[in-house]
């Protein structure tokens, strides 16, 4: 049979099955709508992991915005489906990429006010980082200023100061400092975050979702290669490829995502199911 990319294909499955008589194919499920970010949870930001650090745990209501975020004419604000308000179209990326992270516990936009001493080039006395991050694991909470780099060259004896404030600030507490720019933030991870949004909570085809992992120990470790290895219509390849995107969202297949994902990107087993 020849396949969309007009090649020849066979069916690597035990019994070989078409795709049709591994799942049932669904009207509709191939057209599925976005879903956000905050109902995923699976892709990593760049970041190094810290050991265990001592600290109490924090009740959910524990950091109450101290700074409100109204409506602003000259930059991009909201609210994500969270509720956590952001003040840039920056802060809504990186908030979306943090919501794609496996470890992200929660998120406190503007969570504290941290006093600083007045000097004569900048009399700013009070500075509030964008937000406070919680991981599931022994990573340390993060405090973060998200920022364009453009920002913090134009003004960088002002920052600077806020910044080593913020980073004493966040030691004597056991947490990091860290400041987000756009080359941290919008990156080929963000793209697979939104891309994988759309798979991730769509329904199980237990039956394919074997034969695609079979197919991947059996050596076909792009995604092009893993549809071209079964029959079927168009239609039910597109299914097939869809249940894939689920796997991948799910972390049921692993890729790398330094790079965006496409129909190369190299697939693996996950080391515990291989």
């Amino acid at each position: 049979m020849t396949d969309p990319y007009g090649q020849h294909t066979s069916v690597l499955c035990s019994e070989r099955t078409p795709v049709r008589d591994h799942c049932q194919v669904t009207p509709g499920l191939l057209t599925s709508t976005y879903r956000p970010a905050a109902e995923l949870g699976k892709i990593s930001p760049v970041g190094e992991r810290h050991p265990q650090t001592k600290r109490m745990r924090v009740p959910m209501n524990e950091y109450p915005p101290v700074r409100k975020i109204g409506v602003q004419s000259r930059s991009l604000t909201g609210t994500m489906p969270d509720g956590n308000r952001y003040e840039s179209s920056l802060e809504r990326d990186f908030i979306e990429l943090l919501q794609g992270d496996p470890d992200f516990k929660r998120y406190h936009a503007q969570p504290v006010v941290i006093d600083l001493q007045p000097s004569a080039r900048s009399p700013l006395s009070r500075y509030v980082p964008d937000g406070l991050i919680f991981w599931k694991s022994a990573r340390r909470p993060w405090l973060v200023e998200v920022k364009y780099r453009a920002d913090c060259t134009g003004q960088f004896t002002s920052f600077l100061r806020k910044f080593r404030e913020a980073r004493r600030y966040a030691k004597e507490r056991g947490w990091a400092f860290h400041v987000m720019t756009e080359d941290r933030i919008r990156g080929p991870r963000l793209l697979n975050v939104r891309f994988l949004s759309r798979y991730a909570l769509l329904p199980e085809c237990p039956v394919m979702e074997s034969a695609i992992l079979q197919s991947i120990r059996n050596g076909k470790t792009t995604p092009r290669s893993v549809i071209d290895s079964f029959e079927g219509t168009e239609d039910e390849r597109a299914q097939l490829l869809t249940q894939l995107w689920r796997l991948v969202a799910n972390d049921e297949v692993v890729v790398s995502h330094r790079q965006k994902l496409t129909m190369a990107t190299p697939l693996s087993i996950p080391r515990c199911d291989a």
